[in-house]
């Protein structure tokens, strides 16, 4: 899959801002690309290039301290889009925009949406990942010769309209709708979608140029969350886990869930972790954990950790404090 790695204005930006030493940092799956871009951009004058190894899964995780320790002048960080919430001067993003034609996809998407029920007075919702969100007019203008196009404004965390991101979905409940389409892979985008909005969603996968609806999905992740809850009804003792990650500090959540824990007769204690592992959290003896961090390390990861993995929601309803009918999806709200 080919993205557009943006190496002119990058490198004119560099130069503009008077870096000398820069920092590349790249998302996992885009990382076997880094040489290339580091040899792209140094055939452009940049100067001194250092490439970031850590784990990288979003605009919420810079990779920021080397250039707090004088490591380097300035950071450019592709994959992502973006915060507008969380200021951060020296950074330059690239969104890597995949380049490839929907327009056959959205007409496929179109018979779909037909073959469903949706009709000529249907309101569909158009959402997209940051490397597709370039299409979102293209589909618009396609869909609204079949349906009725609607496409939202995010919060403060998000910068495109009808863009989503993994622990935001404020694009898409902006707007009322019957069904959403979203254009994009993978589950975890689309599955959100469907828990924050309680609505029927639909994938367009520019990559597998395959059509799919997610509501079996998001019955199977249903039945793992309500699994896990279930599992933790019988805890007394509760590890809640606070991301340093810049774009998922929430000590506020953390101390709120502390407090109604104590109100409820139950032990919790914050930890405070950058990167979360099994190991890590196996040094502590607790019998449960809640992540107020990304909502993908407790939904998407669970299976890793021997005990319960909760999000804050959930372990609302393990307390007794919400019912399992007002389950909704963990959102970071900007």
């Amino acid at each position: 899959m080919e993205y557009d790695f943006e190496h002119d204005r990058v490198a004119r930006e560099i130069k503009e801002r008077g870096w000398k030493r820069v920092l590349l940092q790249f998302p996992e799956g885009i990382k076997s690309s880094a040489f290339a871009v580091e040899k792209e951009l140094a055939a452009r004058g940049v100067e001194e290039l250092v490439i970031s190894g850590d784990p990288c899964f979003g605009a919420c995780d810079l990779a920021l301290d080397p250039l707090r320790y004088g490591g380097a002048d300035g950071l450019v960080h592709y994959g992502h889009s973006p915060i507008p919430s969380i200021s951060v001067p020296d950074v330059i993003y690239v969104e890597l925009r995949a380049q490839v034609p929907v327009t056959d996809l959205i007409s496929e998407a179109v018979s779909f949406l037909r073959g469903m029920g949706y009709g000529r007075e249907s309101r569909i919702g158009i959402i997209a990942s940051i490397q597709h969100i370039h299409t979102v007019s293209t589909a618009c203008e396609i869909l609204s010769e079949h349906f009725v196009c609607a496409v939202g404004t995010g919060d403060g965390r998000v910068v495109h309209p009808g863009q989503v991101l993994g622990c935001n979905f404020s694009s898409a409940r902006a707007v009322d709708v019957d069904a959403y389409l979203f254009i994009g892979s993978g589950n975890f985008h689309p599955l959100g979608a469907a828990l924050a909005t309680g609505k029927a969603v639909i994938v367009a996968d520019p990559y597998s140029g395959k059509i799919r609806d997610i509501s079996e999905s998001r019955e199977r992740m249903l039945r793992k969350r309500f699994a896990r809850i279930t599992a933790a009804e019988d805890a007394s003792s509760f590890g809640i886990l606070v991301g340093t990650k810049i774009g998922q500090w929430r000590m506020e959540e953390a101390l709120r869930l502390r407090d109604l824990a104590a109100d409820c007769g139950k032990e919790a204690h914050i930890i405070t972790m950058n990167f979360f592992t099994p190991e890590q959290m196996g040094a502590f003896s607790v019998d449960a954990w809640v992540s107020t961090s990304c909502p993908r390390v407790a939904v998407d990861e669970s299976a890793r950790y021997d005990k319960p993995l909760l999000t804050p929601p959930e372990f609302e309803i393990v307390l007794g404090v919400r019912d399992w009918e007002d389950y909704v999806f963990d959102e970071i709200i900007g």
